[in-house]
C-alpha cells in the first residue's frame, strides 16, 4: 500500500530534519520544503532516498505554497525564524505570522492535519517550580514569542471558526544531533574545559531530546483527538540545570567540577563581552538574555500529551546525553 505523501517545512533545520529521517524510516514519502539558497548538509544523506521530494521556496510565495501542499495529507510546519538575533519584530512577523497564514491559506480544505511548531516562548519562561500546564497563559518572551503566540491565536481562530485541522506543539529546551546553537556550544565548553556555572545550578529547566519531539509529533499526527489542542513537549521530568551539566560531563568523561560565579557577575560579563564581539563584527556565543535563562526556573507538564495521545518519552536524560555527545564526535563537531 502507498505511504502518505507529508510535508516537512523547514525540513534542512535541526528537528525538521530528524523528523524528515525518521518519517523516511518508517516509509512515509517526504516532501521537503527548503529556503532557495538553504544548505541541505542536515539532509545529505536523505537526498538521494527514493521517497523524499525537494522543493525550493519561501513561506511568502504563495505560489510555491501551492505546489507544496498538493497531494498532501499532512503538513509538518517547522519553518520559522528563530534565532533571537533580530533588533524587529517585522522579521519574525513575516516569516513566523504571515508565512503561517500563507500556508494555513495553501491547505485550508486539502489535508487531514496541521501540525504546528510552537515554543514555550509563546508563554514564556516563568521562573517557578510549579509544573505548568497548557492553561498557563503567562507573557511571550522576545519578538520570537509574541510572533509565535499571535500565530497560534491565529490557528486557534481558524480551528474554530473553519475546523481547520491543526495541532500545535511547544517543545521545550531541544537538544540532540544536528543541534548547534545554545545545547552544542554547552557541550563543547564542558568538552573543553571552559564551563563556568552561573549560580546553584538548582533551578528547574525543561529539556527534551530530539528523537522525543520526533516519536510525540508522528503520535499527535495520527492520533483524531488532537485537532484544536495545544500541547508541551518534553522529557518526563524537568531537571535541575546542574543535572544536564553533569550529563554531559559523565557523557564526555570527565569530573563535573565547573567554577561557579554569581548571576550578577556573569551578567555584567555577558554585557561587556557582547559589547565588544559588536565593536569586532563578530557574534556572541554568550549573551545577557542567556545568562538570564541559565538560573531560571521553567518547567512544563506532559500529562495532558499522554492522556490525549499516548506521548510516552523514550528516552531519558543520560541516554539523550551520550547519543547526542556521540554524533558530535563521530562528525568530527567536538
Amino acid at each position: 500500500m502507498k505511504k502518505k505523501l507529508v510535508l516537512v517545512t523547514g525540513a534542512g533545520g535541526f528537528i525538521g530534519s530528524n523528523l524528515t529521517e525518521e518519517l523516511l524510516r518508517r516509509g512515509y514519502r517526504v516532501r521537503a520544503l527548503l529556503k532557495d539558497a538553504e544548505s541541505t548538509k542536515n539532509i545529505s544523506a536523505l537526498i538521494d532516498n527514493k521517497n523524499i521530494e525537494i522543493i525550493r521556496g519561501n513561506l511568502l510565495s504563495k505560489e510555491t505554497l501551492r505546489k507544496a501542499v498538493s497531494g498532501v495529507e499532512v503538513v509538518f510546519h517547522l519553518a520559522a525564524k528563530a534565532d533571537l538575533s533580530a533588533k524587529s519584530y517585522r522579521p519574525y512577523f513575516l516569516n513566523n505570522v504571515i508565512g503561517t497564514k500563507n500556508i494555513t491559506e495553501a491547505c485550508r480544505g486539502k489535508v487531514k492535519k496541521f501540525v504546528h511548531f510552537s515554543s514555550i516562548l509563546a508563554v514564556g519562561l516563568p521562573n517557578i517550580k510549579t509544573r505548568l500546564d497548557e492553561n498557563y497563559e503567562g507573557k511571550p518572551q522576545h519578538f520570537y514569542g509574541v510572533s509565535k503566540k499571535e500565530t497560534e491565536k491565529f490557528l486557534m481562530r481558524e480551528y474554530k471558526d473553519d475546523n481547520f485541522p491543526v495541532v500545535i506543539l511547544r517543545p521545550s529546551t531541544v537538544y540532540g544531533p544536528r543541534e548547534f546553537a545554545v545545547q552544542y556550544l554547552l557541550f563543547r565548553v564542558i568538552k573543553e574545559g571552559k564551563f563556568v556555572m552561573v549560580g546553584s545550578g538548582n533551578n528547574l529547566t525543561s529539556y527534551v531530546y530530539v528523537k522525543n519531539v520526533v516519536d510525540a509529533t508522528l503520535k499527535v499526527a495520527n492520533s483524531s483527538k488532537t485537532s484544536g489542542q495545544i500541547y508541551f513537549i518534553n522529557d518526563e521530568r524537568p531537571y535541575k540545570f546542574k543535572e544536564v551539566v553533569e550529563a554531559i560531563y559523565r557523557a564526555v568523561g570527565k569530573k563535573p567540577y565547573p567554577i561557579k560565579i554569581p548571576f550578577w557577575l556573569a551578567y555584567a560579563g555577558s554585557f561587556i563581552y557582547a559589547k565588544i564581539c559588536k565593536l569586532l563584527g563578530m557574534k556572541p556565543l554568550i549573551y545577557p538574555s542567556r545568562v538570564k535563562t541559565m538560573i531560571l526556573d521553567y518547567a512544563y507538564s506532559i500529562k495532558k500529551a499522554k492522556r490525549d495521545f499516548g506521548y510516552k518519552p523514550r528516552y531519558d536524560l543520560n541516554d539523550g546525553v551520550k547519543e547526542t555527545y556521540k554524533w558530535y564526535l563521530d562528525n568530527g563537531y567536538i
